[in-house]
């Protein structure tokens, strides 16, 4: 279902794995190979040398066989996988969260505070914070990362804690509605990646309770062979978001010079039955007011002004 119950079971698979495989190499006699003979015959005089326990068999090398590949073999794929693609954090996530620890301020004002004990709250009553602690905002995903490297506090976390607040964050619409969920979140960082611009912006957008597709859709339209290529269309709402701003033009004021453009659309099905926007006309403008303005003297819906990149 999801990949943290994947991780919470693998401890006791491999637990159970490993007594799986002492059991069934105990019952080869596997245990007794290395035992001294005078210990299971009992009788041998205490002078004499004691010879040597049973030595592998033909029967020890066949259930190592079997046990390798019942075991071990299936894991290899994606233990290989898993080493080309890692799921953990990333050298720049790493090397980001190393220095955050050591150039910002301890939020409990004593780095030791992260490896003591603390007294849980009364139940229904929040953790009394100290005045020096303050948040730091990420998409919740980044959570554990942000308090195991960093040793600071995440406004969100992989427990879904504050997935809500963190999605309107980021797809605010101006600074003012973006700084207020950072004012009231006590909030003094914000660290962002590519994946919360592109990969992850549809489900901040669904825990922000907005539509995806206010903000960047899939439209299609025909190549000069007459096929049919899918495209990512961005809406103005995408480029005024806050991680978009933050992201792909570094916190700076950028003004849209000759990418600014109007697309008409015709609504189709395929053969499956699903419903696709196919793009009929495009026309491009120097500057995002020329392209709003010839929008006004349109007369349909099937008209939207767009970005085609995210930059």
């Amino acid at each position: 279902g999801q990949r943290r119950f994947a991780y919470y079971l693998s401890v006791n698979v491999a637990l159970l794995s490993g007594y799986f495989c002492w059991k069934v190499m105990e019952l080869f006699g596997v245990g007794k190979m290395t035992a001294p003979a005078e210990e299971k015959r009992g009788k041998k005089r205490r002078d004499k040398k004691p010879s040597a326990g049973k030595g592998i068999g033909a029967e020890h090398v066949l259930v190592a066989i079997v046990l390798f590949f019942l075991v071990f073999f299936p894991n290899i794929g994606a233990a290989t996988a898993t080493a080309e693609h890692p799921r953990g954090p990333t050298e720049d996530w790493h090397e980001s969260l190393v220095w955050m620890r050591d150039n910002t301020p301890d939020p409990f004002g004593n780095p030791d505070f992260y490896y003591e004990l603390y007294q849980s709250p009364p139940e229904g009553a929040g953790y009394d914070f100290p005045a020096s602690a303050y948040g730091v905002m990420s998409w919740w995903d980044y959570g554990h990362w942000i308090t195991e490297i960093a040793h600071r506090i995440p406004n969100s976390n992989p427990f879904q804690a504050g997935a809500s607040l963190a999605g309107k964050y980021f797809t605010a619409q101006d600074e003012d509605s973006a700084n207020e969920i950072m004012d009231r979140l006590d909030s003094r960082y914000v660290i962002i990646d590519s994946d919360i611009v592109m990969e992850k912006f549809h489900a901040m957008a669904t825990f922000a309770g907005k539509e995806p597709e206010r903000y960047f859709e899939k439209y299609y339209q025909r190549d000069e062979d007459g096929e049919l290529k899918s495209m990512l269309i961005f809406y103005p709402d995408y480029y005024r978001c806050m991680c978009s701003r933050l992201y792909n033009f570094g916190g700076r004021a950028v003004v849209p010079r000759g990418s600014t453009w109007v697309i008409s659309w015709e609504g189709k099905w395929n053969e499956g039955g699903d419903f696709y926007k196919e793009i009929s006309s495009a026309e491009s403008f120097a500057s995002y007011e020329e392209g709003e303005e010839y929008l006004k003297g349109v007369d349909s819906e099937n008209y939207e002004i767009v970005g085609a990149s995210p930059f």
